[in-house]
């Protein structure tokens, strides 16, 4: 029901490409990523979840997160980095604002680089800290530590990452640099894509690693 829902609204906000999300997502890992999010959500006391999201491209995870929400009875806030000006291409994410705005609820767009503490700045002024952070940006080792840096600690129950083992990109090396253990590790082709989840609750130290389709 959920993903039917989520596939709907993104055919009318963005595109009728709901196999592959224009290439931003795999399928199977974005709805197996979904089903653990909304029961992360739905167990959830407060009334108002706050996402932030580094590196947004057309909007997929602000309306899928929107549709959650509404689901379980809360409220959605959305705070993404993505430099526009670096990729002027991506205007779809204009239309997903509007969606949001239309409904009432908080979307904030910062169109900076995720590595200047000016703009970490940026993102405390708005809200201190997050229930759920996703980190999808530059995918270069020295840029994904430094979003691990600046945004890793505002994440409350979840800290997410996109491509956590596609080849020829720092994600992964920048994940294990940083000392950040993964609980969740979710995909469903080798060397492309895959989602990778570090629950907050969860002590830092080395945790075992719950696999989707275990192909690590």
């Amino acid at each position: 029901m959920l993903l039917t829902e989520i596939d709907a609204l993104y055919k009318k906000t963005i595109s009728p490409d709901t196999q592959f999300y224009d290439g931003s997502q795999d399928k199977n890992e974005f709805n197996s990523c979904i089903e653990i999010l909304s029961a992360r959500i739905g167990s959830l006391p407060q009334k108002e979840i706050w996402f932030l999201e580094i590196g947004a491209f057309k909007g997929l995870w602000a309306l899928a997160l929107k549709i959650v929400c509404a689901h379980h009875g809360k409220q959605s806030h959305y705070v993404t980095v993505t430099w526009i000006s670096h990729d002027p291409s991506n205007q779809d994410i204009f239309r997903t604002e509007e969606v949001y705005k239309t409904e009432g609820l908080t979307f904030h767009l910062i169109d900076a680089d995720s590595r200047l503490e000016e703009t970490l700045r940026q993102v405390t002024a708005i809200q201190q800290r997050f229930d759920f952070v996703f980190i999808d940006g530059d995918h270069t080792f020295e840029s994904v530590l430094q979003d691990i840096g600046h945004y890793g600690p505002l994440a409350d129950e979840y800290l997410l990452f996109h491509d956590i083992n596609t080849r020829d990109c720092g994600v992964s090396k920048a994940i294990q640099r940083s000392g950040t253990p993964l609980n969740i590790c979710i995909s469903y082709k080798p060397d492309l894509m895959g989602i990778g989840i570090r629950d907050c609750r969860v002590p830092a130290e080395p945790v075992k690693r719950r696999k989707i389709l275990g192909l690590f």
